[in-house]
């Protein structure tokens, strides 16, 4: 739902969704304010919206793997191997980092060793 107030003699328009960080945006008159707030609802209905970047600083990768092996992991045929494969990759530091750390120099640290050694066998 979008708000939508007089500040001085402009109009301001917030919109907040779960999930998703609150947006604003000022306008001279109230019809662009109003125009403005149906589009960005609009967007948030799609998800199209940026998340909201404080829950990225409290959840781990580790949180997200975890949560994959216990809710998607099971339902797979090849659940068992991925499991296994899930819990190794639990043991690296790059699970420690909050995803707002994450970045892709990480996956690539995390990655190129694995590399060199299934390149060696």
């Amino acid at each position: 739902m979008a708000t939508i107030r007089q500040r001085g003699k402009k109009w301001q328009v917030q919109v907040r969704r779960a999930g998703s960080g609150a947006v604003s945006k000022s306008f001279l008159r109230r019809k662009d304010a109003e125009a403005w707030a149906r589009q960005m609802e609009i967007r948030a209905d799609r998800s199209e919206l940026p998340a909201d970047s404080g829950v990225l600083k409290t959840v781990s990768l580790a949180d997200l793997i975890a949560r994959y092996r216990k809710e998607v992991t099971p339902k797979k045929r090849g659940g068992k191997i991925e499991d296994s494969v899930l819990a190794r990759m639990l043991r690296d530091p790059i699970c420690k980092l909050p995803l707002s750390q994450l970045g892709t120099a990480d996956f690539a640290r995390y990655r190129d060793p694995r590399l060199a050694c299934s390149n060696n066998a």
